[in-house]
């Protein structure tokens, strides 16, 4: 280890010893109810104890609210204290935080994000949602992470599911579930502005909430501008970021059985970017400058209606509408209007039914260029499904087996079944153990289906003496099938003592009819030369597993939180096949990574946090291990004001993350140092 390296691991252990034992912290967490005495006390005490007496509830393993101890899954909470104490100014930042996810900036405004392996800029097997609203693009299959934002100080937490999720959730919901809850708008009828400044970023918002009888409600609004990032060579990266959006939330209680949210954000956005793209003249690539638009914004409706003491019922309507304009590549309008039903029932002592169902409508209109051409260049489409899952009591308050499937139909393959079945043992009061069995799918998308994507030239002479330039494209196949997957779980959670908590999980992975693109039989029609035909030849297994542990050496004092998570790939191809992405697939995810946080309250309202990220090499795109130190010091000078120095990769002029298709350049995350503000009255 070199001495910098040496040098931050002791600022970072050593800074934490020097606790003062006569200071007491409280943190905030989103609530729907205004704080009693009662839990004004309980938010100071360990964050193990309040697990172990059962008040941080999980809602996106079985869709109603469950102890984290009693969800038979790989599950981690992001709590709005993990984020304000980051000091993290995104979403996608934040996942950092959480065990099994692995987190890459690839610019200034991107980032390729993923759970257990598969790890691209649009990772196609990880399912986003933000209150229950599916984020992942039917177009391309992924989320596009920078068009996803909130007002960051608004999220109660984020609900992150390593493993399957799709037996409730759906299609896509394969290596993993992301679900970002906000604050119910009881707990913010404050107003808050926010502010902060740094040699990366310049942000603002302003938060504004209130009450009127049983009807509370909150608007904000925020803007920020993310400077420029540099490649390798030095040079700019020409990925200068620039965002204002809205939003607003209401929640009223119209009486003891009925609630109702309505919440809804707008958004436009400008990225600069340099792109590399084909050319049928040498040198057969180039690069431009160009500027892409982003606006949309969507408006989701809930209610939520207790029939009886054993029946409650969710009906969720939301509508979501994307416009992308970018003249160099593709332009793009798309609306989506989504319909869910969901009853949580309990006939008797020993099941609780979760059940409903759903309908999507999905439509598009693009605009093609040379590079991209989609055909028909708009569609339609429709999906239906309906779930069902029974949590059966084999002994009560120890042995639980949950069995559910999921029945979906699309436009692409038509029905697709995602079972499975799960089994938690409370073995004793510090032990918990659980397994599962689960199937998913990833259905294909719009550019497997109807795209000729241009991916290189092929130069004059390289079909045949005499022939000319021209294009190497994916060609995009309706009968292409859906991805499969068939994942085999077992966890462990151990309170050992009041302040320590160590949650453990393993995993294997075997996935089938894997995305290759198969080289079809040159031609030369519209300056095609070779196309790479979408089939589904490919399949892999992975193993490994997470460990997290959350340990107080001094209570109320001082917190320490650390995670270690491997991943193994291995990855095969029908011989028959062509392919060679899979195996650079294979090699974009970190065999081994790790992050260690401390926690300390200080005299006179100071806070101190350190984060030590460690991140193993991507062998297939050439990206170094790295370490990242990233610290926090925080001062409440007066009752609602926070003041925070943050900085991020501290002791590394920059490192790079990952490397994209279409990027001029393989750009590298800098330093980053910021002064935050948030004033609460």
């Amino acid at each position: 280890m070199s001495f910098k390296k040496m040098a931050m691991v002791t600022f970072f252990l050593g800074a934490s010893m020097f606790v003062p034992l006569d200071y007491v912290w409280a943190v905030e967490y989103g609530s729907d109810e205004p704080l009693s005495n009662d839990e004004q006390n309980l938010l100071k005490t360990p964050l193990t104890e309040i697990l172990r007496r059962q008040n941080i509830t999980v809602t996106s393993v079985s869709k109603q609210a469950e102890n984290i101890k009693d969800a038979s899954a790989a599950v981690y909470a992001i709590t709005a204290e993990d984020i304000r104490r980051s000091g993290v100014t995104s979403i996608p930042e934040a996942l950092r935080l959480a065990p099994g996810i692995q987190v890459s900036q690839v610019g200034s405004n991107k980032w390729a994000i993923s759970a257990r392996g598969f790890n691209d800029q649009l990772s196609n097997k990880l399912l986003v949602l933000i209150d229950g609203r599916t984020v992942y693009t039917p177009l391309f299959s992924g989320v596009n992470w920078d068009v996803q934002d909130t007002f960051i100080e608004d999220i109660d937490r984020i609900e992150i599911i390593r493993g399957p999720g799709a037996t409730l959730w759906g299609a896509n919901a394969v290596n993993g579930v992301i679900n970002i809850i906000t604050k119910n708008a009881k707990s913010t009828s404050s107003t808050l502005i926010t502010s902060n400044v740094g040699n990366l970023e310049l942000g603002a918002g302003v938060r504004q909430g209130g009450r009127v009888g049983d009807f509370y409600y909150r608007a904000y609004a925020k803007h920020f501008n993310r400077d420029n990032f540099k490649g390798l060579d030095n040079q700019n990266n020409n990925d200068n970021w620039q965002s204002n959006q809205v939003g607003f939330r209401t929640d009223w209680d119209k009486s003891s059985q009925d609630s109702l949210t309505v919440q809804g954000d707008l958004y436009g956005i400008t990225e600069d970017r340099t792109l590399t793209l084909p050319i049928l003249s040498a040198p057969y690539s180039q690069q431009i400058n160009d500027q892409e638009k982003r606006s949309g914004g969507n408006i989701l409706m809930k209610w939520v209606h207790k029939h009886s003491d054993i029946s409650v019922s969710s009906t969720q309507l939301y509508y979501d509408d994307v416009n992308r304009d970018n003249p160099s590549v593709l332009g793009q309008i798309s609306h989506t209007l989504d319909f869910e039903y969901q009853n949580t029932y309990a006939p008797n002592e020993t099941n609780q039914i979760v059940w409903g169902g759903g309908y999507r409508y999905y439509s598009d209109n693009l605009r093609n260029s040379e590079y991209f051409i989609y055909t028909p260049d708009s569609i339609s489409e429709n999906l239906f499904n309906a779930f069902a899952q029974d949590t059966i009591s084999l002994k009560p308050e120890v042995l639980f087996l949950t069995l559910g499937t999921k029945i979906e139909h699309n436009e692409h393959t038509g029905i697709e079944i995602q079972p499975s079945a799960r089994m938690l043992w409370h073995a004793n009061e510090k032990n918990s153990f659980w397994g599962a069995i689960s199937r998913a799918v990833r259905t294909p998308n719009r550019s497997e289906d109807d795209v000729q994507l241009a991916v290189s030239i092929l130069p004059p002479n390289a079909l045949f003496p005499g022939s000319s330039a021209g294009y190497v494209s994916q060609i995009g196949d309706r009968s292409y099938g859906s991805e499969t997957l068939m994942a085999y779980e077992l966890g462990h959670r151990f309170l050992p003592r009041d302040d320590l908590f160590v949650d453990t999980s393993i995993f294997y992975n075997d996935y089938d009819d894997l995305r290759t693109l198969e080289r079809g039989v040159p031609y030369s029609l519209a300056n095609v030369a070779i196309p790479l035909d979408v089939a589904n030849l490919g399949r892999a297994r992975s193993y490994g597993g997470e460990i997290s542990v959350e340990w107080e050496p001094i209570k109320q004092f001082w917190e320490l939180t650390g995670s270690y998570s491997f991943l193994k790939i291995e990855t095969d191809i029908d011989p028959s096949s062509t392919d060679t992405q899979l195996r650079i697939d294979e090699g974009k995810s970190p065999r081994n990574q790790f992050n260690l946080r401390s926690h300390i309250k200080l005299p006179h309202n100071f806070e101190l946090d350190n984060i030590l990220f460690f991140v193993d090499n991507l062998p297939s795109i050439g990206i170094d291990n790295y370490f990242r130190f990233d610290a926090r010091i925080g001062w409440e000078p007066i009752d609602g004001l926070d003041l925070s120095l943050v900085g991020q990769n501290i002791f590394d002029h920059y490192h790079q993350e990952f490397s994209a298709p279409l990027q001029s350049s393989a750009a590298v995350v800098p330093r980053n140092v910021m002064l935050k503000a948030a004033y609460r009255f």
